[in-house]
């Protein structure tokens, strides 16, 4: 588990084992010492956004976090990109493997005699 920094009590991280593909650029965020925690997605524009809040931080907890994140953001990406060796792909414009695939149409008048 790479811890890229400690800020206020909180740890900052991903996991080594991310799923395969790649999920798109996150955090988890813990209380040093706790198996709990929450993961908020880095989007494209340099928002934040909190896709779970297992940990039940506090609001104002949540927007240090929030904050911090926001703060340290290039250096985060920078780190991710370097230990999976890959360009980050961020929450607000990531399809998954089932929206890229092109689907069949359903095309009524397949198959109907002229």
């Amino acid at each position: 588990m790479p811890k890229v920094f400690d800020v206020f009590g909180f740890s900052f991280y991903f996991f080594s084992d991310e799923s395969e593909p790649l999920e798109p650029v996150h955090v988890h965020v813990s209380k040093r010492n706790s198996s709990s925690s929450s993961k908020f997605w880095i989007n494209s524009d340099g928002t934040i956004e909190m896709e779970h809040n297992h940990a039940g931080y506090k609001s104002n907890d949540l927007k240090r976090i929030m904050n911090t994140i926001r703060d340290y953001q290039e250096e985060y990406i920078e780190y991710w990109e370097e230990y999976f060796g890959c360009k980050a792909i961020y929450h607000d414009t990531y399809k998954t493997k089932e929206e890229s695939i092109d689907k069949p149409r359903f095309n009524p008048n397949l198959g109907k005699s002229r």
